[in-house]
């Protein structure tokens, strides 16, 4: 029996690189995988967002066999926050092949989405930068580091958390460090003079008026 992915593919395999592209500029982002970090979304269980999921990947691999590089901001930009399954981890890597050897070209791409106001975006761009820099691959631009540190202040826990595990896996790179060392003490600067400033306000709302 043929997978739902697979028959989508078949069908547009007469399909030209111009129509691939415009059925996936035409699709919704898809839903956050999770409420929050222990609430899974029960949009998850809808049919018809199995159906998105199923065109997403669909498309996905046609822009890998063809190597379609304007489709790969395309599918980053609306990806979902979290791992709905394990197809969607695979994505990365097909990343690669589309883009190789111009993996900092695939860096670029990545920067700029870690910055789009989708966080299921960010989420995946982060995530993916850190695979380039643990393989050495497309890393040469500075801004990819600068990227991970700026992730630290992301609003979405899921996505600090990525750009956390990034900088540990290449913490111990001697050709990072430089950058890395210096980043993180202005990270910490920063943080303790945001958490001085909470405590103060605390300290403040939770004397009594008649003070």
């Amino acid at each position: 029996m043929v997978s739902p992915i697979h028959f989508l593919m078949e069908s547009r395999t007469k399909w030209s690189d111009d129509e691939i592209l415009a059925e996936l500029e035409s699709l919704p982002v898809l839903p956050d995988m999770m409420l929050s970090p222990h609430l899974p979304n029960p949009v998850w269980e809808d049919d018809q967002i199995q159906a998105q999921l199923d065109l997403y990947l669909a498309l996905g691999s046609l822009v890998d066999l063809r190597k379609l590089r304007a489709g790969v901001p395309l599918l980053v930009a609306r990806a979902c926050y979290g791992h709905v399954c394990e197809a969607m981890l695979s994505l990365p890597r097909s990343y690669i092949r589309v883009f190789a050897p111009d993996l900092d070209a695939l860096s670029q791409v990545y920067i700029h989405a870690a910055r789009y106001p989708q966080k299921g975006a960010r989420l995946w761009a982060v995530e993916s930068l850190g695979e380039l820099l643990v393989e050495r691959e497309g890393t040469n631009n500075p801004q990819v580091l600068r990227t991970l540190m700026d992730a630290l202040c992301d609003s979405a826990y899921l996505v600090r958390r990525a750009a956390i595990s990034a900088l540990e896996n290449v913490s111990e790179l001697p050709e990072y460090r430089g950058i890395i060392v210096p980043g993180l003490e202005e990270f910490l600067l920063e943080q303790q003079d945001t958490l001085n400033r909470v405590l103060k306000l605390l300290g403040d709302v939770q004397r009594p008026f008649n003070q």
